[in-house]
């Protein structure tokens, strides 16, 4: 008897499993230790670099577009993000906030997804921009004492300020 599995080039599970491993593949290259790549690790192998993120509650400043537009934090107290070591974020958008999983590796970072608080915040809010753009986020750097967050396809960059001698809790 004929069975298309045994010639097609996906096998007895199809295409959907060539591109669940395919994703799993590329998550775990996203996901892996900074010391795999060469960098030196602090105690408990962490890289210098992401321990520092881990170290400060970041005040969004402003998003600097590629376009050369420049969306500024009406109140940068209300736009926070708190990265833990363990791979936890919290993020606090104006009246909303999202607690969700973050993946470091080397310069880059990414957000998984979560589901953001929905409740209607009073005024001129900037929490959806806020959130929409940290989804974007494809690496990050350090500009002196500010965190630098690059955004995909050019889409500019988020810049953040820590809050001296506050350490990050999630």
């Amino acid at each position: 008897m004929f069975r298309s599995h045994d010639w097609h080039p996906a096998g007895r599970y199809g295409l959907g499993a060539a591109i669940l491993a395919a994703s799993v593949l590329a998550f775990a290259l996203l996901a892996s230790p900074d010391r795999a790549h060469g960098a030196s690790t602090a105690p408990g192998g962490v890289s210098p670099a992401t321990l520092r993120i881990t170290q400060s509650l970041w005040h969004w400043q402003r998003t600097e577009q590629s376009d050369g537009s420049v969306v500024v934090a009406s109140d940068p107290s209300r736009y926070t993000v708190s990265l833990g070591a363990d791979g936890r974020f919290a993020v606090r958008a104006d009246c909303n906030g999202v607690r969700g999983g973050y993946v470091v590796g080397d310069s880059r970072i990414a957000f998984e997804p979560a589901p953001i608080t929905t409740i209607g915040c009073p005024g001129q809010s900037q929490d959806a921009a806020f959130y929409a753009a940290l989804q974007d986020t494809v690496s990050y750097a350090f500009d002196g004492e500010q965190l630098i967050l690059h955004l995909k396809q050019d889409g500019g960059q988020m810049v953040f300020s820590g809050e001296a001698g506050v350490a990050a809790s999630v």
